[in-house]
């Protein structure tokens, strides 16, 4: 018999995706199915239990005992009741449905439920930038902006679960309407504010903006750094609060030099104290990270 092993799921507006995590970090058996959303909660249900039903069939065929299930999505989780809250539009069937309670019992196997950025900071945790760092902020930059803070080793979700999710805040005004940092500065955002400016009919995808930026694109270039602008200048002040060990960014954003320098350059340049020194790292990105990090969450629990 081998040591207890999880079952990491992660479910997106579009997919869902599945895989045996060990203590370790390391997945086996991944599996990636679309989502169906057309027939409402029971449809979403039904597609979630087929593919972890088909996880821990494998897991029984390897003689591989599973300590649980590590669920990831991105939404505020409510983990007293076991439900979710604020999710894609495409899953809003599922808010406020007793989602643990359902899969623990089609499974008989103990399920815990994770911000699919919490997952990704503790992904971090164990295997990525924050190893060694038991403080640090995590924020992700992409096709949503959200937060999590990890303190003196464990992740702290705040009373309500949502502490760290800087996407709310407000970034501007139209009007008397305010524009939050999600709207201003996540991928859509950015494609917004290029399509806009170039007055283009049909609006790139964020890698293709990243590659017109990439070839001299001039408005492709200022809309990047104005979204890194924004993050960096919102997340000075938070991070003040907290003076964690370090900030860890992930997603694309990262890892792209036009955002990551007006990023870097607006967050050491606000006046709020060790800004200037705090020590700044894009995220070891790995695309099954919320996934692994979900698969860790039951086999480390916090």
């Amino acid at each position: 018999m081998t040591d207890p092993q999880s079952i990491g799921l992660w479910i997106t507006a579009t997919e869902i995706h599945t895989a045996l995590v060990d203590q370790n970090g390391y997945f086996s058996a991944s599996h990636s199915i679309p989502i169906v959303t057309t027939a409402g909660v029971s449809g979403i249900l039904d597609s979630v239990i087929m593919s972890l039903k088909d996880a821990q069939k494998t897991a029984q065929e390897q003689q591989i005992t599973l300590q649980g299930v590590g669920v990831s999505v991105m939404a505020h989780i409510n983990n007293h009741e076991g439900t979710l809250t604020q999710v894609p539009h495409s899953l809003s069937s599922l808010v406020d449905f007793p989602l643990r309670q359902a899969l623990e019992d089609a499974l008989q196997l103990p399920v815990a439920l994770s911000n699919a950025v919490h997952a990704m900071a503790r992904y971090e945790s164990r295997l990525g930038i924050g190893q060694d760092k038991p403080n640090f902020f995590y924020v992700l930059v992409d096709d949503d902006v959200d937060g999590a803070l990890w303190h003196e080793g464990q992740l702290w979700r705040g009373a309500r679960g949502g502490a760290g999710d800087i996407g709310y805040l407000v970034a501007d005004w139209l009007g008397e309407k305010p524009i939050t940092v999600a709207q201003r500065a996540s991928s859509s955002g950015i494609i917004a504010q290029y399509s806009m400016r170039s007055r283009k009919f049909d609006k790139p995808n964020i890698n293709d903006l990243m590659a017109y930026a990439q070839h001299d694109d001039q408005l492709a270039m200022r809309v990047l750094r104005d979204g890194g602008r924004i993050v960096g200048a919102i997340l000075s002040p938070i991070v003040a609060v907290f003076e964690p060990q370090a900030v860890i960014v992930g997603g694309r954003f990262a890892h792209n030099t036009f955002w990551w320098s007006a990023f870097e350059m607006a967050f050491r340049q606000s006046n709020t104290p060790n800004s200037a020194r705090l020590p700044i790292f894009p995220a070891k990105w790995h695309e099954k990270a919320p996934l692994i990090g979900a698969g860790l969450m039951v086999l480390e629990p916090q």
